[in-house]
């Protein structure tokens, strides 16, 4: 098949350019490909995971961009994706805590179900 490549630039102040690949299959009748942009170490893939969402995470060494959810504080104003998830400038401390997902009963987005093991008593 044939392939094809489009490289833009971006005016004067060197900022990386996306470049674009498409192709078609070696018959006369195929069609080309939808356009489909390629990602480079200077223009990555947006992030697939939502700002402020919780992600599992095998380690205390958190990855580049993460933070472990502590309580803390952050600068609403550094962070803005970040204050949209979060707007009261604190990351929710997550220690102990299990993410459920949310129940019908109409309890709040990242509220706590205190009533999760009743009290009871066993036999055997």
């Amino acid at each position: 098949g044939d392939g094809e490549i489009l490289i833009g630039w971006s005016g004067t102040n060197g900022a990386p350019a996306p470049a674009y690949i498409r192709s078609h299959r070696d018959t006369a009748d195929a069609e080309w490909s939808e356009w489909a942009m390629l990602y480079t170490t200077l223009n990555p893939p947006p992030d697939s995971h939502p700002v402020g969402a919780a992600i599992a995470w095998p380690s205390d060494a958190t990855p580049a961009g993460y933070a472990l959810m502590q309580g803390q504080s952050f600068d609403k104003s550094a962070y803005p994706l970040l204050a949209i998830a979060y707007p009261s400038g604190v990351i929710p401390d997550m220690r102990g805590w299990t993410i459920k997902g949310k129940p019908i009963s109409g309890r709040a987005v990242l509220s706590q179900e205190m009533d999760g093991n009743k009290s009871h008593s066993h036999t055997a």
